[in-house]
């Protein structure tokens, strides 16, 4: 039986909150001059002094790469965002409108880590003259065993080179076109066959229903790994605090979060991981309820951001001022 593809998780781990710009000023006057903007916002229901400092910490984070001069302020029960070039209004818009309203869950997923799939498929890889000259094999890294293929170029013939969309002038005759072949384009050969790289689909592989092939191409090196398909989720909810440390998230569970994990990894050496989009970052379980996520110091601050805006009263529009 034939593969006709495998399954890449994306990660989709997101729930919408209300929010929205209440209003903003923004004239030219008739020399052209850019006088600035003004954005403003309120929560919905009356905040406390504390939610509307941290509003106001948590917008400043936010458009600290704003372009142009922008300054965060309180008047009454209102946030104040004026910047000194109309311009940026609709750049500020976007960091705040587009990422604010996203509140962050986690979804979690264990891998396998050395799946009965990966050893059929490295029985099948053995010998396989066409599999090492694509070098494509089996390996073992800290997360576990998984199928690896180099993103590189090669020699292919015109066929396919041009459903790829490579130029045909690097052409050796009597070799074909030079092309880069992705990591993910060698693998699939393998597992659903590709005659235009003369590959052969290896026979009989099937995945379990309940298990996903997850495939992450860093430019460099493809690695694919078989995870659980059905994703443990952490909600908003169920976490107390997040830390962005250097190369690590720190998330402390509620006892809910603690429960939700507890009912799904039923030995300690579950490996656990983490996706973003369809990369898999290693996911280790602490003591007093934490979890531990590697990830871009950059991405752990948004996370964090993004889980203090969650907290807070939903925030919404005012008319237009006279």
């Amino acid at each position: 039986m034939q593969m006709r593809g495998w399954p890449i998780l994306i990660i989709a781990g997101v729930a919408v909150v209300a929010l929205a710009v209440m209003f903003r000023e923004e004239i030219w006057d008739a020399t052209g001059h850019d006088p600035g903007a003004q954005l403003v916002y309120s929560f919905k229901g009356k905040g406390s002094p504390d939610q509307l400092a941290q509003a106001r910490r948590l917008i400043e984070e936010r458009i600290a790469e704003v372009p142009g001069p922008a300054t965060v302020s309180i008047d009454g029960d209102r946030i104040v965002i004026e910047v000194e070039h109309a311009h940026d209004v609709l750049w500020i818009e976007s960091k705040i409108g587009s990422d604010m309203v996203v509140v962050p869950r986690v979804d979690l997923h264990s891998l396998d880590y050395d799946p009965e799939y990966l050893k059929d498929m490295r029985a099948r890889l053995r010998g396989n003259k066409r599999a090492k000259e694509l070098g494509v094999e089996i390996k073992l890294d800290r997360l576990g065993y998984h199928v690896t293929a180099p993103s590189r170029g090669e020699y292919v013939n015109t066929a396919w080179a041009e459903k790829h969309g490579c130029s045909t002038r690097d052409r050796l005759t009597g070799t074909g076109v030079y092309c880069t072949v992705s990591g993910p384009d060698r693998i699939q050969a393998f597992l659903i066959g590709d005659a235009e790289l003369f590959v052969e689909p290896l026979a009989e592989m099937q995945l379990a229903a309940d298990r996903s092939l997850v495939v992450h191409d860093d430019g460099k090196v493809t690695r694919g790994y078989v995870i659980e398909r059905s994703p443990i989720v952490i909600e908003s909810a169920m976490i107390a605090s997040a830390v962005a440390e250097e190369d690590r998230l720190i998330l402390t569970l509620t006892q809910a979060g603690i429960d939700t994990i507890a009912a799904r990894v039923l030995a300690p050496t579950v490996q656990l991981i983490h996706l973003v989009g369809n990369e898999p970052r290693e996911t280790k379980i602490l003591p007093g309820g934490k979890l531990s996520i590697a990830s871009p110091r950059a991405d752990a601050r948004r996370f964090v951001n993004s889980h203090g805006f969650a907290s807070l009263p939903a925030l919404h529009e005012l008319p237009d001022s006279p």
